[in-house]
């Protein structure tokens, strides 16, 4: 046995507290992260973040200028690709500059995490600057 001093211990009850207050922290911290999807992700690190932020992204891509342009072409078309692209770009840049400025480290969506702000209407703004 390498640890015998540690299970009599845990025999005695002594440190059973303390290994349930230590699941329970690790229980606490994992299921943040461990319930979001990559695809709820859109700037950040799930698993290392202190400051976190969501947007409702269907809503940010249709006040895209070039979102109604997009809508004219089927996927066929190669002018769909290309304002897809710019669509794309153009709002991760706007997350990244964002979140830069106002201390945010992960900006997921609306609804995927509690409690945390929604800063879909500022990055709108943002956009349409």
């Amino acid at each position: 046995m390498a640890f015998p001093r540690l299970r009599r211990k845990l025999e005695k009850g002594k440190m059973k507290f303390v290994l349930i207050g230590f699941f329970v922290i690790f229980l606490a911290l994992a299921g943040s992260a461990a319930e979001l999807r990559p695809s709820q992700v859109y700037y950040g690190d799930p698993f290392n973040f202190k400051h976190p932020a969501s947007i409702n992204m269907e809503k940010v891509i249709n006040s895209h200028p070039l979102s109604k342009k997009l809508s004219s072409y089927s996927e066929k078309e190669p002018e769909f690709w290309l304002y897809l692209n710019k669509i794309n770009q153009d709002i991760f840049d706007v997350l990244h500059n964002f979140a830069q400025e106002k201390g945010y480290d992960l900006i997921v969506e609306r609804g995927s995490m509690k409690n945390v702000p929604d800063i879909t209407r500022e990055v709108i703004s943002c956009l349409k600057r």
